[in-house]
């Protein structure tokens, strides 16, 4: 079956940037068996940093630990020559939330946990060249003894230079707390996430990322906005007891918000350190999923609508 117009035009375009990756070929050879059924689990445990904002009448709890773990599982499937569809789940706990209680109020005012669904659906896809498509989910959570909800829509896209993958996201996410009197939440927020990765070797990768988020927060709908910054390394450990060959990863994750409330700037920082293991099928490299399977993750919209909890 001939590609489609469009398909030519973009691997013409991308073939004049003249990126060629040192294993190009073997990605070349795969790619006579076309887009693949593949999956993959991960689990991270690790620790935050808060601080910068006031609670309980004014203290400042600055450098803050707490701990948290989390996991997301993806699974993708052709649809097409072109065309794939892709399905995440995620959630992460915070064992403040868990363990811990505020002596004034009884519940701890920083994250207690979130979950996140997303269907991505790809279109003009070309494992050697990339991908277009959209994307949208659900969520919800439990922090600040309010249970809430959200629900996201956006586009996306896939780029691809040698042994770089660049990614882009952006659209929007509106959000909702049970008690009606409860609107701490951000939400009615646009957003945007830039993703870079880069193949050392096909198991191995180092990854960058940043975005933001403006919306509005409390029953005022004062402005307020975030700011997400972020690094990953992936590699193989190999002969591990018991499990064998394993893609261990390290990652950081920064996050500043502010929330403007009659014309008082409120705001926090969030520095969380995690350690974690991944586990895929259906494809011989991580390379392999990213041109060939499950290539795309989503943005943490939920724990974003959530970040207007801790200045309540």
């Amino acid at each position: 079956m001939k590609r489609t117009i469009a398909g030519i035009a973009a691997a013409g375009f991308f073939a004049t940037l003249g990126a060629t990756a040192s294993h190009a070929a073997d990605l070349e050879t795969e790619r006579a068996l076309g887009l693949i059924i593949s999956g993959s689990y991960e689990s991270w445990t690790g620790v935050s940093v808060i601080g910068g904002f006031d609670t309980n009448g004014g203290a400042t709890p600055d450098n803050d630990v707490h701990f948290m773990s989390g996991g997301e599982a993806r699974l993708s499937f052709p649809l097409g020559e072109t065309l794939s569809i892709q399905q995440d789940l995620k959630y992460e706990l915070n064992s403040e939330q868990l363990f811990n209680t505020d002596s004034a109020t009884g519940v701890d005012d920083y994250f207690g946990y979130q979950f996140q669904a997303t269907t991505h659906f790809s279109f003009l896809r070309d494992p050697s060249t990339g991908l277009l498509g959209v994307f949208g989910g659900f969520g919800g959570g439990y922090s600040d003894n309010d249970e809430m909800s959200a629900w996201f829509v956006g586009g996306e896209f896939q780029y691809y230079l040698g042994d770089w993958t660049l990614q882009g996201q952006a659209g929007y996410f509106y959000s909702d707390e049970d008690e009606a009197s409860a609107a701490e939440t951000m939400r009615k927020a646009v957003f945007g996430r830039g993703v870079a990765r880069w193949y050392l070797t096909p198991d191995s990768r180092i990854q960058f990322e940043a975005s933001y988020a403006n919306g509005v927060s409390d029953e005022d709908e004062d402005d307020a906005e975030l700011f997400e910054w972020g690094a990953r390394y992936d590699t193989v450990v190999a002969g591990l007891p018991v499990v064998g060959d394993t893609t261990l990863f390290a990652r950081y994750r920064g996050n500043y918000f502010e929330n403007t409330d009659g014309g008082v700037s409120e705001e926090f920082d969030d520095h969380t350190f995690m350690v974690g293991a991944h586990w895929s099928f259906g494809g011989s490299s991580r390379q392999e999923h990213d041109r060939f399977g499950v290539a795309l993750d989503s943005p943490d919209i939920v724990r974003w609508a959530q970040s207007g909890e801790i200045l309540d």
